[in-house]
């Protein structure tokens, strides 16, 4: 190939049974000179050597996955499985991208977040902290979610706003549509166990509620949780909150 952008040094690492190799620029461009050095990854394969797609610090990609069309790796995030890092989208800090993720159209996932499955971020989206991202989960536009939040299976969340409006321990998934900051509501502690409600509007219509290990929606969160419960205490609990629920939610 013709105007490589950079090569494979000799310096390498294990990752995962897998060896790796620092990345030397063999020519400027974007914000890198010629002759600095770069991440590691497992072969060419892994970063392309258009744009100014670049693998920085001690950055990792391997496995089949790519960084491409201007997408950057930064500090100690890590890349691999089948997933794609495109169109000028970051990973940065110790953030991990893995499965067949896809980030694109300046998505960004940082702090100690993972993105796995086949979750897609795009449209500016940003997802940090310990944020936990996949199953075929969707957030896009603006959106911006960190904390503890767990989101997966088929939930989109598209809040057009920069700020974070999900950024404490939360779990969103099923069909759940996020797509405003009051579409989601999250309480804690409550029960017998001190276990974290997330109530969320569904594609299905509705509000789903996840509670430990039980997810489905408000109405059978309201029999299951009405009938089971004989300890007056937590019930009255779960009947403040399902009409607080009601109330958020503008249900009648």
């Amino acid at each position: 190939m013709k105007n490589k952008k950079y090569e494979l040094t000799d310096e390498s690492i294990k990752r995962s049974g897998v060896t790796l190799y620092r990345i030397r620029a063999l020519r400027d461009f974007g914000n890198v000179k010629k002759g600095e050095l770069g991440g590691f990854v497992q072969s060419e394969a892994n970063l392309s050597h258009d744009g100014d797609s670049w693998v920085y610090c001690d950055a990792k990609v391997f496995d089949r996955a790519r960084v491409i069309e201007n997408g950057k790796v930064f500090y100690k995030a890590e890349v691999n499985g089948k997933a794609i890092v495109s169109k000028n989208s970051r990973v940065d800090h110790k953030a991990h991208v893995c499965g067949k993720a896809i980030l694109t159209d300046f998505a960004r996932v940082d702090g100690e977040a993972r993105v796995c499955g086949k979750a897609i971020i795009k449209d500016y989206a940003n997802v940090r902290g310990d944020a936990w991202i996949g199953g075929n989960a969707i957030v896009s536009k603006y959106s911006c979610v960190s904390g503890n939040a767990y989101v997966s299976h088929s939930a989109e969340i598209a809040v057009a706003t920069p700020e974070s409006f999900l950024k404490t321990t939360a779990f969103i998934q099923g069909d759940a549509l996020i797509s405003a900051p009051n579409d989601v509501l999250v309480i804690s502690p409550i029960g017998q166990y001190n276990d974290i409600l997330t109530a969320y509007r569904s594609k299905r219509g509705g509000i789903a509620v996840n509670i430990g290990r039980y997810d489905g929606t408000l109405d059978e969160f309201t029999r299951k949780f009405l009938d089971e419960n004989h300890n007056n205490l937590y019930l009255e609990q779960y009947k403040s909150t399902i009409a607080f629920i009601k109330q958020f939610f503008k249900i009648n």
